[in-house]
């Protein structure tokens, strides 16, 4: 038995499933392209530390025996957005050079650094704390070990300076770097 209406029904569904298929034959004759652009920037994530850009470990007046002065530091912060597995590690290391004034001088043998606890500011990482005696040479510092994905680690460290009986008076200026890999 024959139904027009149904046979209109299925003209329509075949009409409309070659357009979709073949939809340049369909298109108005005033149609545009457009030209799309992407760009894909370098990566520059990396590992990163941030110190203060000074700091002064205060005065005291020429001792009569030997003493040491503590002072602590503002933030010293460590940013990991390396890639790579989701295991990371990093250590932060410290170096000194001589305290030194016009007449006299404190070796960086006599400067010791305390790390302290370090606060995990972002992200997730286990970091430990290494306290040292001696930064005449590259010291380590904190080593974050295990480390989850992007993250930042702030710390405030303690240094320490060594000072002989009758150290001569003066200003004594030095530098002190920090370095993370």
């Amino acid at each position: 038995m024959f139904f027009p209406k149904k046979r209109k029904t299925q003209l329509a569904i075949v009409v409309t499933a070659l357009v979709a298929f073949f939809p340049g034959s369909y298109m108005a004759q005033g149609a545009a392209t457009t030209n799309l652009t992407f760009i894909v920037n370098p990566y520059t994530g990396g590992l990163l530390i941030s110190v203060p850009i000074a700091a002064g470990l205060g005065s005291l007046e020429s001792p009569e025996t030997v003493t040491a002065v503590t002072g602590q530091l503002e933030s010293v912060t460590v940013t990991d957005t390396r890639r790579g597995g989701p295991l990371r590690a990093w250590t932060a290391s410290a170096i000194s050079t001589d305290l030194i004034t016009g007449t006299d001088s404190l070796t960086a043998t006599t400067i010791g650094y305390s790390a302290g606890l370090p606060t995990v500011v972002s992200g997730t990482a286990g970091v430990t704390e290494l306290t040292q005696n001696d930064l005449s040479t590259t010291q380590p510092v904190q080593k974050g070990s295990s480390t989850l994905g992007n993250h930042i680690v702030s710390w405030k460290p303690k240094l320490s300076v060594g000072l002989k009986y009758q150290q001569a008076a003066g200003t004594y200026v030095g530098v002190l770097t920090h370095s993370v890999a």
